[in-house]
């Protein structure tokens, strides 16, 4: 018997809890190093570490986005899910380079280092409700 940890065989629910304590993770890592570096004030190497460590939880959750692809045994869905990271990576990138270049030109801008990702969510989820509508079979009378 194979004990060894396959998610590839996971079911989508064991996925989604997954995912869960990914999201659950990030934040309590988000929080964590937000007060230690607030309170502590660490310089050098330690603020280098306390931005990667934010990231660590964002590289789990597109790994197990890149097992959801593999598993998904429906080519359209399928389709439908990389088009709809597609447009979230899309909108990310926008807002980064628009908040980026006001910065540039002298206008104050400073969002929370959260605020990318709740981007990329919240563009994911709008992308997938516009597919949703614009995929949906129509009456032919």
């Amino acid at each position: 018997m194979n004990n060894q940890f396959n998610m590839e065989s996971m079911s989508k629910k064991a996925l989604g809890w997954w995912m869960a304590g990914v999201m659950t993770s990030f934040s309590l890592t988000v929080a964590a190093t937000t007060i230690f570096v607030v309170v502590q004030h660490p310089k050098g190497p330690a603020v280098y570490l306390c931005a990667a460590l934010a990231t660590i939880p964002a590289f789990f959750m597109l790994g197990m986005t890149n097992v959801l692809i593999k598993s998904e045994k429906d080519e359209f869905k399928r389709i439908i899910l990389v088009r709809s990271l597609l447009w979230a990576i899309a909108g990310t990138l926008a807002m980064s380079l628009f908040t980026g270049y006001l910065r540039e030109f002298g206008a104050v801008v400073k969002l929370p280092p959260w605020a990318e990702l709740i981007a990329f969510i919240l563009m994911f989820g709008l992308a997938r409700v516009a597919y949703a509508f614009g995929n949906r079979v129509k009456d032919h009378d």
